[in-house]
């Protein structure tokens, strides 16, 4: 998993092996979270200035890595804006969201990353 973050000029590489709990994860949610109610209790929590619903997630059975989940949930069409996975040594990993484009081709070649000029390279997270 190649993590770039270009405000700092820094790409991080990890094994997927290290993210295995939270890409299984993040691909439950883009997947529209269709098996939630059996991997998790759920409450909305709150609302945002735009309308959008705030759920928390809790995993159960319990994860030792993580231990909740937060979403914001457009009130319109249900799509995700924001995740949030909070683990139990205090960091927060949030993604962001925008807009749903439907790809149905990709060119060859579409996923291969390329290290822009000037940014380093940290292997295995630092």
């Amino acid at each position: 998993l190649w993590w770039y973050i270009p405000q700092k000029r820094e790409v991080y590489q990890y094994p997927s092996l290290e993210l295995g709990k939270e890409l299984r994860l993040l691909t439950e949610v883009f997947h529209g979270l269709k098996s939630v109610g059996e991997n998790f209790d759920v409450t909305v929590t709150g609302y945002s200035d735009k309308g959008e619903h705030w759920l928390k997630l809790i995993p159960n059975p319990p994860w030792p890595e993580f231990q909740h989940i937060n979403l914001s949930v457009a009130q319109e069409d249900y799509t995700i804006k924001v995740v949030e996975i909070y683990h139990y040594i205090g960091g927060i990993t949030r993604f962001t969201l925008g807009d749903i484009n439907v790809q149905k081709k990709f060119e060859k070649g579409f996923f291969r990353f390329r290290t822009p000029k000037g940014v380093k390279v940290i292997k295995g997270g630092g």
